[in-house]
């Protein structure tokens, strides 16, 4: 899985993130702007660990609206975040590459799967990401994420 740890290093720096999310349950959609720092903080031959800070605002207010920090570790086809997307627990994710620009992650807890997709284009200097959550009672998709991320 070394090609998903050089994926990794090559996502480090700061990102300016564009955001739109879909509800398809009532059709809202909402934008947001996020500033990322992501820093490799630790890298062997085994193990890549990864720190993501971020501050998210509304695009029509530019209130910030939510800020944290998460700790990923990565070792084979497995990434552990300290926190998940949409919950404050531990996370695993399966990991699987697309192509060598292309990543796709897979998590499921709390009753749901995601399905998160990034790519680098330009040079490292665009990454394009989509995220899909789908309830598993059901099968339906309940958040559908689309991001335009440009390097700060």
């Amino acid at each position: 899985m070394s090609d998903f740890r050089n994926f990794l290093r090559r996502t480090a720096g700061n990102w300016t993130s564009h955001r739109r999310y879909f509800y398809p349950s009532n059709g809202k959609i909402d934008n947001s702007r996020s500033m990322l720092e992501v820093e490799i903080t630790g890298d062997t031959d085994d193990v890549t660990q990864v720190h993501l800070g971020w501050k998210t605002y509304d695009s029509h207010t530019n209130e910030m609206i939510s800020d944290g920090e998460m700790l990923t570790e990565t070792d084979g086809s497995v990434m552990r975040r300290n926190i998940g997307y949409m919950t404050k627990d531990e996370t695993e994710c399966n990991v699987s590459m697309i192509d060598g620009d292309c990543v796709v992650l897979r998590t499921s807890y709390g009753g749901m799967n995601v399905r998160e997709e990034i790519r680098l284009l330009e040079n490292d200097s665009v990454r394009l990401r989509q995220t899909v959550g789908k309830k598993d009672s059901t099968g339906e998709v309940f958040l559908v994420g689309q991001y335009y991320e440009i390097r700060s």
